[in-house]
C-alpha cells in the first residue's frame, strides 16, 4: 500500500509538474522604454490573464528581429534577450549575458537587435529547475547563415537574477537558420529541426537534446529540396502536438511532414505549390491546436490551408481575413507574424511600427468561424517586423508511442530497479546484468539507437542471475537499454556508451 501510495504521488507530482510549465506566458515586444516620445514604451505581453494584458515596462532593450523569453514554470518572467544580449526580469543586463552571436551581425546591430527571425528559444533543464538553455543561430555574412549556438543560464545566481554560465557553445555549423523545436515522445528530452538551405538540397538537420548530450546534426534528405536561398520562408513550424512539421516557402512550396518524435524521422511529404504563392511575403505561419490548419499570409490576406484535406491545392485553402486599412499615426497595421499562444489563439504582429497585434481566436475552426479580428491587441507601445517564437512546453509524453527510451520517469526502478547493475559501461564485447536478489520472470532486455530504433533485444525467464549479452555487430557510439517485464513496467533505463 505504501509503495501504490508513492506511485500516486509520483504521478500526481509529475503531471503537476506539466500542467505548470508557463515557460511562454511573457511575451517581449516593443523598443527602448528610455526613447522619448509618444508611443515609444516598451511592452510585455502577459498571458496570465485572459485576454493578455499589455505591461508597459522602462527596460532599454530595443527588439529589431531576433526575440524571445522565458518564465518559470508559474510564468513570472525570468530573461528575455533580442539576440545581442540577455536581460534579467527587471530588464537589466544579466551578468555575462552581453555578446551573444558574435560577428558582423552583431556588429551591425547591436544597438537594434540581432536580425534572424524565429532563430532562439530557450529549453529548461531536466536536470536543475535553476538552469536554462538558449539555442540560437548565429549568421555569417558569407557563407549565409552559420552556427547553431547554445547559452546556459543559471538563477540559482545574483538572488535568483541568474547569471550566463556558458557563452555562444557551438553545437554545429552549416547553411541553416529558422529553428524549431519540440519535445521527444518521452517527453523529457527535445527535438530541435531545421532545413539545409544550400542551392537544391533535400536536407533536413535535426539534433537531439538529451540531459547529458546533444545528438547530432542527424540528416535526413527528404521533400522538394531548395532554389532560392531559403529567402521565401522565414520560419519551421511544428504542430501543437509534435506530429507535424512544416517548412513553408514562397518559391518551392509549403512542404508538410509528417514528424515521429521518437526517432526524429520526417515522412508523408506532402507539397502545397500553387500560382500566386510567390507574391505572398516570406511565409512563416502556425499551425491550429488540433493540427487540423496551417494559417499564412501576405501583407493584406490572411490564408487557412487545410492539412487534412486529401490533396493540399487551392480546393483546401481559404481566405480568412483581408487587411481592413486601419493606419494609426500614419502606420499601417497590415500582417506579418504569427505565433500560437498558450491561451490556443494565434497572435499576428504588423509589418510597420504600430502598437498592435491581431488575434485569430477561434484557430480550430474552418473558414471565416475561424474569426480573425484585426489589430484586437493594444501594445503599451510600438512594435513592428518579429514576434517571439515558442516551443510547445507543455507537450507531454507520447502515450501510443512505445519509444519512451530515455525516459528518466520509471515505473518500478523508483523502488526495485537501482538494485540493478548493468556493467560495464562503458562497454566493448560484452555487457553483463546483476539482477540482485531480485525475482523477476519474463524480462526483456533492449539496446536502441539514439532515434529510438531497437537494434537488440533479449529475453529472460526469470532475474535471479547474472545475465551476460553479446555485443557482436554494433558499432561504437552512445546507445540506450531498457529492461521491462511482459507488462510493459519499465524496471530500468539508461544510457550505453560502447567503445
Amino acid at each position: 500500500m505504501q509503495k501504490l501510495f508513492c506511485i500516486i504521488l509520483f504521478s500526481l507530482m509529475f503531471l503537476g509538474n506539466l500542467i505548470a510549465q508557463k515557460h511562454d506566458y511573457v511575451w517581449p515586444f516593443g523598443y527602448s522604454g528610455d526613447f522619448p516620445g509618444l508611443d515609444w514604451e516598451a511592452t510585455f505581453l502577459d498571458f496570465k490573464t485572459s485576454p493578455p494584458t499589455s505591461i508597459p515596462s522602462s527596460h532599454s532593450m530595443w527588439i529589431g528581429g531576433t526575440q524571445t523569453s522565458v518564465c518559470n514554470n508559474q510564468g513570472e518572467l525570468l530573461a528575455f534577450t533580442n539576440g545581442i544580449y540577455i536581460a534579467d526580469k527587471n530588464g537589466d543586463l544579466m551578468e555575462n549575458g552581453d555578446s551573444l552571436n558574435l560577428g558582423y551581425y552583431f556588429e551591425e546591430f547591436n544597438n537594434i537587435g540581432y536580425p534572424g527571425l524565429n532563430d532562439a528559444f530557450f529549453i529548461p533543464s531536466s536536470k536543475d529547475t535553476n538552469v536554462y538553455f538558449l539555442y540560437h543561430v548565429a549568421k555569417e555574412l558569407d557563407p549565409l547563415p552559420g552556427k547553431l549556438l547554445r547559452t546556459t543560464l543559471d538563477f540559482s545566481y545574483n538572488q535568483g537574477l541568474g547569471k550566463v554560465v556558458e557563452k555562444n557553445k557551438i553545437i554545429s555549423s552549416g547553411f541553416f537558420e529558422f529553428i524549431g523545436g519540440t519535445k521527444h515522445g518521452n517527453g523529457r528530452d527535445w527535438w530541435i529541426v531545421t532545413r539545409d538551405e544550400s542551392f537544391y538540397s533535400k536536407k533536413f538537420f535535426k539534433w537531439l537534446i538529451t540531459p547529458d548530450t546533444i545528438i547530432g546534426p542527424l540528416i535526413q534528405e527528404i521533400g522538394t529540396g531548395t532554389r532560392n536561398n531559403g529567402i521565401g520562408g522565414i520560419k519551421s513550424i511544428f504542430s501543437k502536438d509534435g506530429n507535424t512539421f512544416i517548412r513553408p516557402d514562397r518559391f518551392e512550396g509549403i512542404q508538410v511532414f509528417d514528424f515521429d518524435r521518437c526517432t526524429g524521422e520526417l515522412s508523408n511529404p506532402r507539397l502545397y505549390k500553387e500560382p500566386g504563392l510567390d507574391t505572398v511575403r516570406s511565409i512563416n505561419g502556425e499551425i491550429s491546436p488540433n493540427g487540423r490548419f496551417l494559417y499564412f499570409n501576405s501583407n493584406v490576406t490572411i490564408y487557412q490551408l487545410d492539412l487534412w484535406a486529401d490533396t493540399l491545392n487551392n480546393n483546401a485553402l481559404k481566405t480568412v481575413a483581408q487587411y481592413d486599412g486601419f493606419i494609426y499615426e500614419g502606420k499601417s497595421t497590415s500582417f506579418f507574424m504569427a505565433q500560437l499562444g498558450p491561451d490556443d489563439k494565434i497572435y499576428l504582429s504588423c509589418t510597420t511600427i504600430a502598437p498592435f497585434l491581431h488575434v485569430i481566436n477561434n484557430p480550430n475552426q474552418l473558414g471565416l468561424d475561424c474569426n480573425v479580428e484585426q489589430h484586437s491587441i493594444r501594445l503599451a507601445g510600438y512594435h513592428a517586423f518579429s514576434m517571439p517564437y515558442f516551443p510547445n512546453y507543455r507537450l507531454s509524453k507520447d502515450e501510443n508511442s512505445p519509444c519512451d527510451t530515455l525516459s528518466s520517469t520509471k515505473d518500478l526502478s523508483i523502488f526495485q530497479g537501482e538494485s540493478i547493475r548493468v556493467y560495464p559501461n562503458p562497454a566493448q564485447s560484452s555487457l553483463h546484468i546483476d539482477f540482485g536478489n531480485l525475482d523477476f520472470h519474463n524480462l526483456k532486455f533492449s539496446i536502441f539507437e539514439i532515434t529510438g530504433k531497437e537494434i537488440k533485444k533479449e529475453q529472460f525467464d526469470n532475474g535471479l542471475e547474472v545475465k551476460s549479452i553479446q555485443l557482436d555487430g554494433i558499432t561504437k557510439g552512445i546507445y540506450f537499454y531498457r529492461i521491462q517485464t511482459e507488462k510493459g513496467e519499465v524496471v530500468k533505463s539508461g544510457k550505453l556508451i560502447i567503445e
